[in-house]
């Protein structure tokens, strides 16, 4: 998976903004979409929000992306 982030960067809170991406999917096309990014250790990174959804759509599974994973993210 690549993906390349276009302005504008939209703060969205401590640490946490919106921007457009275009991601490509191995045999896809690219795709643009609103996505949201995380500051975390020194660099910018897509959200837990953002990568999930686009790679379970594709029928990939990752630890990352469990709803344990989720809960202890969120403090739960």
């Amino acid at each position: 998976v690549t993906y390349e982030i276009f302005p504008p960067v939209i703060p969205a809170g401590p640490n946490k903004a919106t921007v457009k991406v275009q991601v490509k999917l191995p045999d896809n096309p690219p795709t643009k979409l609103d996505a949201s990014i995380v500051y975390v250790d020194g660099r910018w990174k897509l959200s837990r929000d953002t990568v999930c959804p686009l790679i379970s759509a594709n029928n990939v599974q990752t630890p990352m992306c469990t709803d344990s994973a989720a809960a202890s993210e969120s403090g739960n």
